[in-house]
C-alpha cells in the first residue's frame, strides 16, 4: 500500500502528489498552520423540532446566527497554533420574534498538528438559550465546526478514526465528547471529513425559554450525525460545515412535571457573504407578495404562540389518554 503524507495548509506538497486519492493509498494528514491566516465565515443554527414526552411534537421555531472570523495568531516550534475566533453580534429569534442580541467575546484555542484542541478560553460568560440554538451555545457550535481532529496515523481513504475532545460548555461545565471521523475525499484544494460526535452532559440549570424562571436539565445527551466539514488545504481552516444535532434530556419546561425532551436542530458554516447571496431571492419574493393596501391582522406575540403550542401539546396528550381509555 502506498503511503502519502499531506500537510494541510501546505498546498505545494499536495499538488506534487497526484496519486493521493487512490484507494490503495494510505494518507497521513497534519496541520501546518501559518501565522496571520484569517478567514471570515458566517454560522447559523435552526431549531428543527421539539418533542416533549411520548414523542409528541410541539410546534415551535427558533434560530440564531453570527459572523465569525478565524485567525491564526501564532505558531510555536512544535506546530501548536494559537487560533482566535472573533464574533460579531449574535442575533436569535424564538417563535418568530427577535430575542435580545448579544456581543460574544472572542474564543482562543491552542490547536496541535493533529487538530486536537489543547485548551480553549472565552466561553465563560456565554448565555445558554435552549430553543434558539437547539440546546448548544453558538460559541460551542463554532469550535466544533471549525476544528477537525485528524488521525494520529496514516489511514486509507474512508477508514474511520476515533478521538476524544473535552469542551467547556457555558452554564453546563466540562463535557467529554467522542468523535468518529473519516476522510471522505481529498483533492488539490480541499479535504472533506465527515464526523459523528456524541457525549453525555452533566445535569445543569438553565433559563426557561418558555416562561419565567429556571429549569433543571437532567440526563442530557448530545449527538451530531455526519457533520461534514470541508477544510481548505491552503489555509488549514474549515471553509464549510453542515450538521444535524439531537439534544435529549429530561426537564420541566411548562409546569407539566418532568418530561423527556428531544430537540433537533441544524447548523451550517459558510464563507461570509455567501449566505446573503442565498437569501436575496427569498427576500425579493417576500416583498413582492406583500399587499399594497388593506389592513393586516396583528402577528401573534411570543406568549400567544407558545400558548398555542402548549395547547396543541396538552390536546395531543388528552387525545392519547382518551384513545387509551376507549380501547380498554
Amino acid at each position: 500500500m502506498k503511503r502519502c503524507r499531506v500537510l494541510i495548509a501546505l498546498l505545494p506538497l499536495l499538488a506534487a502528489s497526484p496519486g493521493i486519492c487512490q484507494l490503495n493509498t494510505s494518507v497521513s494528514l497534519q496541520y501546518d498552520f501559518k501565522p496571520g491566516v484569517e478567514v471570515q465565515s458566517h454560522i447559523s443554527a435552526k431549531l428543527l423540532g421539539l418533542e416533549m414526552g411520548g414523542g409528541i411534537p410541539v410546534a415551535v421555531s427558533g434560530s440564531a446566527e453570527v459572523d465569525m472570523t478565524v485567525e491564526v495568531m501564532e505558531v510555536d516550534a512544535e506546530g501548536v497554533a494559537a487560533v482566535q475566533l472573533n464574533f460579531g453580534t449574535l442575533t436569535s429569534e424564538f417563535m418568530g420574534e427577535s430575542r435580545e442580541s448579544e456581543d460574544l467575546q472572542p474564543v482562543t484555542m491552542k490547536v496541535d498538528r493533529h487538530g486536537h484542541v489543547l485548551e480553549a478560553h472565552g466561553m465563560e460568560d456565554v448565555k445558554l438559550d435552549l430553543l434558539a440554538g437547539g440546546g448548544i451555545p453558538m460559541p460551542v457550535i463554532a469550535t466544533l465546526g471549525s476544528t477537525v481532529e485528524l488521525a494520529d496515523e496514516a489511514l486509507p481513504l474512508a477508514e474511520t478514526w476515533t478521538a476524544t475532545r473535552t469542551s467547556e460548555m457555558p452554564e453546563i461545565g466540562e463535557v467529554s465528547l467522542t468523535t468518529t471521523s473519516r476522510l471522505d475525499s481529498l483533492d488539490t484544494e480541499h479535504a472533506v471529513i465527515i464526523t459523528t460526535i456524541e457525549g453525555d452532559l452533566p445535569d445543569f440549570t438553565a433559563k426557561n425559554p418558555i416562561q419565567e424562571g429556571d429549569i433543571d436539565v437532567k440526563n442530557a445527551h448530545l449527538a451530531i450525525e455526519d457533520m461534514t466539514r470541508t477544510v481548505n488545504l491552503a489555509t488549514g481552516i474549515v471553509e464549510t460545515a453542515d450538521a444535524q444535532m439531537t439534544f435529549t434530556c429530561s426537564a420541566n419546561m411548562g409546569g407539566m412535571g418532568e418530561l423527556p425532551i428531544t430537540l433537533t436542530s441544524s447548523f451550517e458554516l459558510r464563507p461570509r457573504g455567501e449566505q446573503e447571496q442565498a437569501r436575496t431571492p427569498a427576500r425579493v419574493e417576500q416583498t413582492a407578495q406583500v399587499p399594497r393596501s388593506g389592513a393586516q391582522p396583528p402577528a401573534p406575540t411570543t406568549y400567544q404562540r407558545v400558548g398555542r403550542a402548549a395547547a396543541d401539546y396538552v390536546g395531543a396528550l388528552l387525545g392519547s389518554a382518551l384513545a387509551w381509555w376507549q380501547a380498554r
